[in-house]
């Protein structure tokens, strides 16, 4: 009647397609998640990740996200709103909780009956045979043998009765393994753990697009490891940074979960902790790793923000078109009004420039961080989940143990967070190597001309093969470096 009058299993029907859309989204397509990104300008997205919003107005960026937010592939339409649909699955997991509840209350019942009828036979045997001494020390001490071969027949007779009554009671099966309540409990806990999935993953649709469109309260400075590590620009400290975007994901897949855990209901937990796995394992690591690449492209020398041969990068120049052109052109008005020199107002604002794409560096760097952050974050969930196992479900039974098995899935996702974590740190080192080496060259000053002459000798004086006129490279160290090269040496201190 419960599921009936909910009408569980049309709710459910539509609950999986919108499950499978939000996943073809962020990691369909082979893999690809060419939706991640979906409904953003790529000439201005990496102001938006860096938090500047393209025109730089936090009101445009809040707009952007609600905008973005209803194209949630048809959860509100279909499903409801996050919120009833979250009320939903309390009402059912309390429903399951109580169902469980009875249950065991029932089985304890029944197993106290068992010890109680196995107490009243073992008691009847110890009778027997307390009888059956006393009458055989009754034989020995008055030698009656005419009264023991009477007494003989009825005693054996009436004890092979009370055992056979004592077997047939024993027979009789109180309850059945597999019940009928039983039988309903799995269908409704399959319904939960479909609909607990898509509420999950709808979720973490809602924090992916959060944090396409963030803003300063989407950056917090690395939870984990040594965060007392820093460095100084310009007289303002920088820590490494990290996005909220892992702890929504981990929040929202530590209460689904634990809701299941909570019903008591081992199976119903068992496939909790099963779409855990494979969601943090799949959707959340695809999404991350993409938002790893964006990273290493907005601080690609000469495209991104840090600078190259060319100069700095479109990112850069993008940034400044946008956002400090704005706050140029407002402060060149307001000193020429107040009577300064423009010129002032320029190098003013242009140290603040500086100071924003250092900021959009360590936010592009939090990309890479959160790989980390959701390796840890899954270890200690793993860690949680084993921890209300041992206190809610019986020891040593063999659905405990299935269910403990399920939740070590996550240390699978762990080691997949660390090898992702790896491969974008050597993409990135691979993209900057090339410019390292070139400031590298202009600090020591290599120089690459020269002829025979000059190749005579090496800078310890000692002979040099050359033949004919070959150009080599001469090194003349140079020991004046200024602060911007020793603060360019030193650009990934602090970020990552």
């Amino acid at each position: 009647e419960y599921m009936t009058e909910r009408e569980l299993g049309r709710t459910v029907r539509r609950a999986e397609a919108v499950a499978g859309k939000v996943e073809d989204r962020y990691a369909g397509s082979g893999g690809s998640g060419d939706g991640m990104f979906a409904g953003m300008d790529e000439k201005n997205i990496a102001n938006v990740i860096m938090g500047f919003g393209g025109g730089g107005d936090s009101m445009d960026i809040v707009a952007q996200r609600h905008a973005a937010q209803r194209e949630d592939c048809g959860f509100t339409i279909e499903v409801g709103n996050l919120s009833d649909v979250d009320a939903a699955l309390e009402e059912w997991a309390l429903v399951m909780q109580h169902t469980e509840s009875y249950e065991r209350f029932v089985r304890h019942a029944v197993q106290e009956v068992l010890k109680a009828r196995k107490l009243r036979r073992d008691q009847k045997r110890e009778e027997m045979r307390r009888q059956k001494e006393m009458e055989e020390a009754k034989k020995r001490d008055t030698g009656a043998v005419e009264s023991s071969l009477l007494a003989t027949p009825t005693t054996p007779r009436k004890t092979l009765v009370e055992m056979e009554e004592d077997d047939a009671e024993d027979k009789i099966e109180i309850l059945p393994p597999h019940t009928a309540l039983n039988e309903v409990a799995a269908e409704i806990g399959g319904y939960y753990s479909s609909l607990e999935r898509c509420l999950l993953l709808a979720g973490m649709q809602r924090a992916f697009i959060h944090a396409n469109f963030p803003d300063d309260s989407t950056f917090t400075e690395v939870a984990i490891g040594n965060t007392q590590h820093s460095t100084y620009y310009g007289g303002r400290q920088r820590r490494a940074l990290q996005t909220n975007l892992v702890e929504e994901c981990l929040f929202a897949a530590r209460r689904s979960t634990l809701r299941a855990f909570a019903t008591g209901h081992t199976g119903t937990a068992s496939a909790a902790a099963n779409v855990c796995v494979d969601v943090l394992g799949r959707v959340l690591l695809e999404v991350l790793t993409r938002r790893a690449e964006l990273g290493t492209s907005l601080v690609k020398p000469g495209e991104g923000l840090l600078d190259g041969q060319s100069g700095l990068g479109q990112a850069a120049f993008s940034f400044a078109k946008s956002t400090a052109g704005k706050g140029l052109r407002g402060v060149q008005g307001a000193a020429a009004r107040a009577g300064a020199r423009v010129g002032d107002a320029t190098e003013e604002t242009a140290e603040e420039l500086r100071m924003r794409t250092l900021l959009g560096v360590a936010r592009a760097a939090a990309n890479f961080n959160d790989l980390e952050v959701a390796a840890e974050y899954t270890k200690r969930l793993e860690s949680n989940f084993l921890k209300e196992i041992d206190a809610g479900y019986p020891p040593g039974a063999h659905d405990t143990e299935q269910l403990r098995m399920c939740v070590r899935g996550l240390g699978g996702v762990v080691e997949s967070f660390v090898q992702a974590s790896s491969r974008s740190m050597e993409h990135l080192i691979s993209t900057l190597l090339p410019r390292s080496r070139q400031v590298v060259n202009d600090a020591v000053g290599q120089d690459a001309g020269g002829t025979s002459a000059h190749a005579a000798s090496n800078f310890l004086g000692s002979p040099v093969l050359t033949g004919g006129t070959t150009a080599v490279s001469s090194t003349a160290l140079d020991y004046n470096l200024d602060d911007a090269a020793f603060e360019l040496a030193q650009i990934s201190e602090g970020y990552i």
